[in-house]
């Protein structure tokens, strides 16, 4: 089944794995990034663990959804002891599927990796067209165990009534752009953005800028750094602060750092890392979902494709602006940001721009 092909409406959603493939993961057990938060307990948690669901502290947020609650805002999970998670075994469906995002996309539950994990490789970005060919069948290779975890989360009663509701509001999102002058559809335009090398990142600069740390440093984006707590970036006025975060939601200053009113250049490494990488965007349907809503929300005029461009470009400027910031911090700007430079800025970023809110983005 090609890209194509793919239904817009899916009342057994099909399940979409190509984007995890070529990537290789281990988990480090000296990182604990993706436990700074509070990780949601599914129905299907709390069956599987039966009677020791009560000995996990639990809260309601706002919205009504069962979370483990953090040692403090900003802080680690509650269940962290050093770098280590006490209830591994048993830990939250949504912990287990983790560096697996899972997004309820065109006719399809679609999964891709979370980039900012440290315990992934960023070799699978080379691979191109993912578009393309056959859906595959099973669960197995590379993050098997937790490709399983995020399919068994999209089999919940709560995640198929969500995907249906995703799907009827894309349809009628779709059907109002095929009223307007400048629409394609997403198999034409991403075919035609493949075949160009251009890297539309210049015009965005600095891209998506970070929280200032007055919001609270649970909003900030976050990477590892080889550091006890993982870093935060927030936006301090005419720099980006650095801040080490702590269990507890304490933080240590690390800096300010100023971005050039210009954006840097890249070395032939660097920019193609960043090509590699926004190829990668181009296929999450998550793009293609920003793209269309702010598209005909603003009543546009020009060619989706160059609002979707637009897209991209905020995706690359803000990989760009925060690998800037972590090269300045280690004392090495350099004259133009290299390879390493610019997967520092992809590890920065990745879940940030994943958690920006849009269509599909309901486990």
């Amino acid at each position: 089944m090609t890209d194509r092909e793919l239904p817009s409406v899916a009342a057994s959603p099909l399940w979409d794995d190509r984007l995890l493939e070529g990537f290789d993961f281990s988990c480090r057990t000296d990182c604990a990034l993706c436990c700074y938060a509070a990780p949601r307990i599914d129905a299907a948690d709390r069956h599987a663990w039966g009677a020791a669901a009560r000995s996990v502290p639990h809260e309601i947020d706002a919205e009504g959804t069962r979370r483990i609650p953090e040692q403090a805002p900003g802080g680690a999970c509650r269940m962290l002891t050093g770098t280590r998670c006490s209830i591994h075994r048993w830990r939250p469906g949504v912990c287990a599927s983790f560096p697996v995002d899972v997004y309820a996309g065109i006719g399809r539950w679609q999964a891709s990796v979370v980039l900012s994990c440290p315990g992934l490789s960023l070799g699978g970005l080379g691979r191109s067209a993912r578009g393309a060919g056959a859906v595959p069948p099973t669960l197995g290779g590379a993050l098997a165990a937790e490709r399983i975890a995020a399919r068994a989360r999209t089999k919940e009663p709560v995640a198929v009534d969500a995907f249906r509701r995703v799907t009827q509001r894309r349809a009628s999102l779709e059907r109002r752009g095929q009223r307007r002058p400048g629409w394609a559809d997403a198999p034409t335009i991403r075919a035609s953005l493949r075949e160009t090398s251009e890297l539309p990142w210049a015009g965005q600069w600095p891209g998506e800028p970070p929280p200032s740390a007055d919001q609270g440093s649970e909003y900030l984006p976050l990477f590892f750094d080889h550091r006890a707590g993982p870093v935060a970036i927030a936006d301090d006025g005419d720099a980006w602060e650095l801040l080490e975060l702590r269990p507890n939601g304490r933080t240590e200053d690390l800096g300010r750092f100023r971005l050039p009113e210009s954006p840097p250049r890249l070395t032939a490494e660097g920019a193609h890392a960043l090509r590699s990488y926004l190829a990668y965007w181009l296929d999450r349907d998550g793009l293609w979902d920003l793209a269309v809503a702010g598209w005909i929300a603003d009543e546009e005029r020009r060619p989706l494709e160059e609002r979707l461009v637009e897209e991209l470009g905020v995706v690359g400027a803000t990989v760009v602006a925060r690998g800037y910031v972590r090269a300045l911090a280690r004392g090495d700007p350099g004259v133009s940001l290299d390879r390493s430079a610019v997967e520092n800025g992809i590890r920065a970023s990745d879940a940030d721009l994943l958690d920006r809110a849009t269509l599909g983005a309901v486990l």
